[in-house]
């Protein structure tokens, strides 16, 4: 029995398990059973890292689990060992883990083509990928996990050289490589979409760029003649995406407004005394603009900008004047996920103050000033605390809700083009028992079906506007052929 040393750690192998210890000797957690056969499947301290924490056992599942540095291992009578990397393993646990969404169902599977990687659990699924980060959604069970497929044609009329694709709502994105050899070169296409959901199509990827949206309906197969003049041989990404029975949206009106007034509330007076803090200097910033808001689905990210006015008076030792006035952008980004039954909660991705204008001899040094108001503890801070408050009141609806409705709470979030979604119901039976308490009209309940809309662009201006068109598809139905009779 060797005890094997690390610079913040140490272990030590047994016959039937491990311990490992702290650098400070004060707590010790033991690795045993199927943990630890999936452990050193994965590599044991080398490839998953050390644990300080013993495993815990849900009684009523009959399962174990163990955290450890580089994420979760689930033993579970039914699902088998399983694995949850990190940081998804962090959004399980913070979001009530088993409790809300279940137990892992599998281990990590790779999303379409390699693009990221997601891990299925009972009540839906957690993913990842380099654009988007991690993110995890409720789908419960039932209608809140939808899948399509789709035959896409390189001439109009369904004629040409086709090629068969299928989606899934557990495994969203949806990039180039997903039109394949047909990439840019679409025309046509026949769809099963189910009802309430919807695929977008993009002329750039990731999911940038014009795009159109077709919409479900069920047990039908959608037969789309012509895609579009300009989107014909432009189409480059789509994705899948489930809107529920109900859901709180925002468009990006909606979006601008409610992060104007978080600004607005921001101590901006703090801002700039953390922002000139052990600087000759003292300041004050005034908002001189409106916000602009981008949604960028390909991220799911929400893009903010808003100018303000700096004004920045210094001592200078050799020059009578070293102020530092003019405007300054301020571009922040932030992701939104579920945080909770009734709650979502956005994370500060990154921001930046860019100078427009400045006149007086510090305007080198005002850039490392602003710079400094990134800091985690003055812009970031400030951001996430406001546009949480907003979205906390914006759901306090919802949560009154789940009092009549239990199943009615915050199942996922949508960034689509054109607005942020928080689909609260999954059911007709939910969506029901929501609408007479619904008083307020909070949530939105129309889900077109069948229907091909050229919504024109996202992400800038086109030089030209793009042509619009707004029209219902060939829907042709299903038919039972009956059984089918062997002579």
């Amino acid at each position: 029995m060797q005890i094997v040393g690390r610079n913040d750690w140490c272990y030590q192998a047994f016959a039937l398990g491990r311990i490992h210890t702290d650098p400070y000797n004060v707590s010790t957690a033991s690795i045993v059973g199927g943990v630890l056969t999936k452990y050193l499947a994965l590599g044991a301290e080398a490839g998953f890292g050390r644990t300080v924490v013993d495993s815990s056992r849900d009684v009523v599942a009959a399962a174990t689990q163990q955290t450890f540095v580089g994420g979760d291992i689930i033993v579970h009578p039914a699902f088998g060992s399983r694995v949850i990397y990190r940081p998804l393993a962090s959004l399980w646990r913070a979001n009530g883990a088993q409790a809300r969404f279940g137990f892992p169902i599998t281990d990590q599977l790779p999303n379409p083509f390699g693009i990221g990687a997601y891990s299925r659990l009972e009540r839906g699924y957690l993913a990842r990928t380099d654009e988007m980060g991690a993110w995890i959604d409720f789908t419960g069970a039932g209608e809140g996990r939808v899948s399509a497929t789709l035959q896409l044609y390189r001439d109009a009329a369904f004629l040409g050289t086709s090629l068969a694709r299928s989606l899934s709502s557990e495994s969203p994105v949806a990039l180039r490589p997903q039109f394949g050899t047909l990439d840019n070169l679409t025309s046509s296409m026949t769809l099963n979409l189910p009802t309430r959901t919807s695929l977008y199509i993009y002329d750039q990827s990731p999911l940038e760029g014009r795009y159109v949206r077709i919409t479900g309906a069920d047990s039908s197969i959608i037969r789309v003649s012509s895609i579009g003049s300009w989107m014909n041989d432009r189409a480059s990404s789509m994705v899948l995406v489930n809107h529920g029975t109900a859901s709180a949206r925002s468009t990006i009106a909606d979006l601008a407004s409610q992060i104007q007034t978080s600004l607005d509330a921001m101590p901006t007076a703090d801002l700039v005394r953390n922002a000139l803090a052990g600087r000759d200097a003292s300041g004050s910033l005034t908002w001189s603009g409106e916000v602009s808001v981008s949604l960028l689905p390909g991220e799911r990210l929400l893009q903010f900008t808003r100018r303000a006015y700096l004004n920045i008076d210094a001592g200078c030792f050799v020059v009578f004047n070293c102020n530092a006035d003019g405007y300054v952008d301020f571009n922040i980004t932030v992701r939104p996920f579920v945080a909770g039954e009734s709650r979502v909660h956005v994370d500060f991705v990154e921001g930046s103050a860019v100078s427009v204008t400045c006149s007086g001899e510090g305007c080198g040094e005002r850039n490392s000033a602003l710079d400094d108001m990134f800091a985690p503890l003055s812009v970031r801070m400030l951001v996430e605390q406001n546009f949480n408050a907003t979205l906390d009141a914006k759901l306090e609806k919802v949560g009154s809700l789940r009092v009549v409705c239990r199943n009615v709470g915050v199942q996922r979030v949508n960034v689509l083009p054109d607005a942020l979604e928080i689909v609260v119901a999954d059911t007709v039976d939910d969506a029901a028992c929501a609408r007479p308490w619904d008083t307020e009209q909070q949530l939105d309940y129309t889900r077109p079906m069948a229907r091909i809309t050229n919504h024109g662009f996202t992400g800038g201006v086109f030089p030209m506007p793009a042509p619009a068109f707004d029209g219902t598809v060939t829907v042709i139905p299903f038919i039972d052929p009956g059984p089918i009779v062997v002579k």
